[in-house]
């Protein structure tokens, strides 16, 4: 377990599908892109108790548990152009610019606090107490959610330096918000009390005695709408080049960062490599 931090463990989620993009002329549109982005910050008792189990007379504290996650669909469009600047002549070959509006549809939208979650154990006894909140875009007692909608902005240059080496540089979804028309807060309470005998006998209860076991547990479960609400969509710094080593091999490469958002925190720059034969 030493390869785990001491101090809170953050992870980072980023991924994305393209289904359909089309392209006219200097016109582009992408309408199925769906994408995932989110967080967690796991206190180091978590890997604790997924590792080395629980043991009795040995508390662990998980109150720092935080996870967020953000669903979106965007539909793009995009136009591009090759500019003549004088400025420039001398220095590159072909210069291109271009611009995209995306309009965010917001699928999900969860963030998930532990404002308390103790295990407390005994010589012959362990106790699990707790409260946490939820809010999110969809009452958890109905199946149609909320959803968001929103825009942002791409902006993005590509220079080809020579007929080998091309370099770009884009931003993308600036200035994006996605505004959810409800949104809803579950607030969880509850104390769970479990004997040694339950944990050595559980595994053959039948779903009469589980339930009767539930029953003994104390909870109380809050839900209220807290109206609409809006959440920043990360924007992203790109910039990238390729080099053509032969006439049929191109070496590609990227390096993408997220500014500060509320979903991927403290997430270094990622590096891309890719051929083309």
């Amino acid at each position: 377990l030493s390869v785990f931090p001491a101090d809170n463990w953050n992870i980072n989620m980023a991924a994305g599908i393209n289904f359909m993009s089309f392209t006219l002329g200097n016109f582009g549109l992408s309408i199925l892109q769906p994408k995932v982005l989110g967080s967690g910050n796991l206190p180091p008792a978590i890997m604790d108790v997924l590792f080395g189990g629980v043991k009795f007379e040995q508390p662990k504290d998980l109150s720092a548990l935080h996870l967020s996650l953000l669903a979106v669909s965007p539909i793009s469009m995009d136009y591009g152009r090759q500019l003549q600047l004088p400025q420039l002549k001398n220095i590159v070959d072909r210069f291109y610019a271009g611009a995209g509006l995306n309009l965010l549809v917001g699928l999900t939208d969860i963030h998930v606090d532990a404002d308390r979650l103790e295990i407390i154990t005994t010589p012959d006894s362990i106790l699990i107490e707790g409260k946490t909140t939820i809010l999110t875009n969809f009452d958890l007692d109905s199946r149609v959610p909320a959803l968001g909608t929103g825009f942002s902005l791409d902006l993005g240059v590509i220079a080809d330096i020579n007929p080998q080496l091309s370099v770009s540089l884009a931003l993308k979804d600036l200035f994006g918000k996605i505004t959810w028309s409800e949104r809803y807060i579950k607030e969880n309470e509850f104390s769970i009390r479990l004997s040694s005998e339950d944990i050595d006998e559980i595994a053959d209860y039948n779903d009469e005695q589980i339930d009767s076991l539930e029953q003994s547990f104390t909870r109380l479960d809050t839900s209220f709408a807290v109206g609409s609400g809006k959440t920043v969509y990360p924007p992203q710094f790109i910039v990238g080049g390729s080099y053509r080593f032969l006439q049929d091999l191109i070496v590609h490469t990227s390096v993408k960062y997220y500014l500060n958002n509320d979903y991927l925190e403290g997430v270094l720059p990622q590096l891309s490599f890719g051929l083309e034969y």
